[in-house]
């Protein structure tokens, strides 16, 4: 029984782990708007799990510029 709780809250956690692309796309979403401080802690958070994405690298200086 704790086998199967263990498998079940991985395979829940793995169903809503977000991608790279998806948090690239809610951080520019909340550049866009203007939410600076929003979207520099979600590139943050999404460099910490795809330190080597390019797109989201360049997205975080951007915003650290403005």
């Amino acid at each position: 029984m704790k086998r199967f709780a263990l498998l079940l809250m991985i395979v829940v956690s793995m169903a809503f782990a977000k991608t790279a692309s998806e948090y690239y796309k809610e951080a520019s979403f909340l550049y866009i708007e203007n939410r600076l401080p929003s979207a520099e802690i979600l590139c943050e958070e999404a460099l910490a799990k795809y330190p080597q994405d390019q797109k989201l690298q360049m997205l975080l200086d951007r915003i650290r510029e403005a």
